[in-house]
Formats: C-alpha cells, sequence, structure tokens
C-alpha cells in the first residue's frame, strides 16, 4: 500500500489463443535484467521519437498481447471515481500521446469489484501492464504505508522497502528528465495538473525509463485536508508526512 491509498496486486494475465509471439518481439523483453556490474542503478535512457516507430511499435504490441502471457499490476482501492478517473485519462494518454507506454503504464481493464459480506465499500481495480521492478524504492522514502505482502502457508508476510541513502548524479538527472517528460505530457499536453508529485507517482525502470503510475488528485488536493477542521483528521494518518513532503506553498490555504 502506498502513500495513493493503494494495493497493488502482481499478477500475470494468461494468453488468449495459443499462437507464436510475432517476431518483432521476443518473450524476454518485457522484463528483462541485467547482470553487469553497474546493474544497481537503471541504465541512461535514450530518446527517440518517430511516428512510423510508433506506429509499428503500438501493432506489435496489440499482436502480441494475444499470444503471450502478460505480468500484470491491480491497482485495487476504495476510491472508486479517482481510480475511474485515472483509469480513462490514462487511456486518453496513451491513445493520443504516449502509443509506446514510454511515460505512462499502458491499462489494461477496469474492474468493479462486489464488496464482502457485511462489507459496504465498494471496491475497484485498475489493471495495467507491469513496468517491472521499481527501483525507485531503493532510492526514495515511500514512508510507512509502502511495505511488500507476500504470503506463505496459511501466514502473510509483511517486509518494509529498505531505502538506501543517496543517488547517483548521473542517475538522478536520468530520472529528473524521465520525470519531466511525464509531466509535460500530463500538465500542457492534456491541461491536467496532478497536485500530487512525490517519489511514488514514478516507476523507474531498469533501462532507465520512467513511468507515471499515479495520477494525483488535482490542483486542489489538500484544500480541504489543511483547513483546521480537516487537518484533525488528516495529521492522523499514518505516514501523512509523505504526502505534504513535496506540497506546493499555494496549495497550503496560507498563502494566496
Amino acid at each position: 500500500m502506498q502513500s495513493y491509498d493503494n494495493w497493488h496486486f502482481w499478477g500475470i494475465r494468461k494468453a488468449s489463443i495459443d499462437r507464436p509471439v510475432s517476431r518483432g518481439r521476443s518473450a524476454g523483453n518485457s522484463l528483462s535484467s541485467s547482470h553487469s556490474p553497474d546493474s544497481g542503478r537503471p541504465k541512461l535512457r535514450t530518446h527517440r521519437s518517430s511516428g512510423s516507430e510508433t506506429s509499428a511499435a503500438t501493432a506489435l504490441i496489440h499482436q502480441a498481447d494475444l499470444a503471450r502471457d502478460i505480468p500484470v499490476i491491480g491497482r485495487v482501492s476504495t476510491h472508486t471515481l479517482r481510480i475511474e478517473r485515472e483509469w480513462q485519462l490514462c487511456k486518453l494518454i496513451i491513445k493520443k500521446s504516449d502509443p509506446e507506454s514510454r511515460h505512462f503504464i499502458r491499462p489494461l481493464e477496469f474492474v468493479k469489484l462486489p464488496p464482502k459480506p457485511g462489507n459496504t465499500t465498494p471496491l475497484v481495480a485498475f489493471i495495467c501492464e507491469a513496468p517491472g521492478p521499481n527501483y525507485l524504492k531503493d532510492m526514495v522514502r515511500f514512508g510507512p504505508n509502502a511495505y511488500k505482502a507476500t504470503h506463505h502457508g496459511d501466514a502473510w508476510m509483511f517486509q518494509n522497502f529498505q531505502y538506501n541513502s543517496g543517488i547517483p548524479l548521473l542517475t538522478f538527472l536520468d530520472f529528473a528528465v524521465g520525470a519531466a517528460e511525464s509531466l509535460e505530457i500530463l500538465h500542457h499536453g492534456h491541461q491536467v495538473v496532478h497536485g500530487e508529485i512525490r517519489g511514488d507517482a514514478f516507476h523507474f525502470a531498469e533501462n532507465g525509463m520512467v513511468r507515471m503510475i499515479n495520477f494525483g488528485g488535482g490542483a486542489r488536493t489538500f484544500e480541504n485536508g489543511l483547513t483546521s477542521a480537516g487537518w484533525n483528521v488528516l495529521s492522523k494518518e499514518v505516514g501523512v508526512e509523505m504526502k505534504l513532503a513535496f506540497i506546493a506553498p499555494e496549495q497550503t490555504g496560507r498563502m494566496p
């Protein structure tokens, strides 16, 4: 669970038909791993932009979807309207601005889950293609709400992410460029204000690619939470310091 109040479940979406994968995409491309001495940090990014490349890559991805098992992440939350908004926004961005899914996660499905007996709180799931391990968790503090849960036998095991202090300069610049490109598409390409930029808004892949994975709540995200009444509730949340660490001054309500 992260500071955006989502549970992330990892799984596999099985192939719908049995046929060989297109030659243009190898089976290992989606979750490649490096065994080089420098594998401790993501590789430097490469910037490419070509209309013909985009069209071809998109066609291969769609064709391969039918013939391969796809690693997926299900983002499950009680914030139904917020997650559905993110689903619709992500679909629009991928269609119009990022068809290769180089800057945003690729959405696959939106599911409304039935509530458990005795619980009236609805749940929704935003299912997207898994971009692989996120190296940001080794470089940035995600706070007490971010941890890994695994199931062994009849018990659940919980493990906090281990933060390694300090980021190499080239790695930081690599991430900063990718994050800025994602925000440029969101803010200038679609006139959408994120409102909650922090570490777990992004995914930093092994190959240096930066993708936005959480879309925030807009320009007035903290408008109610930072009032006198709202602060009494917000201040009691576990990990609230991670929510407010990067807040813009104008969102505090204490200045024009």
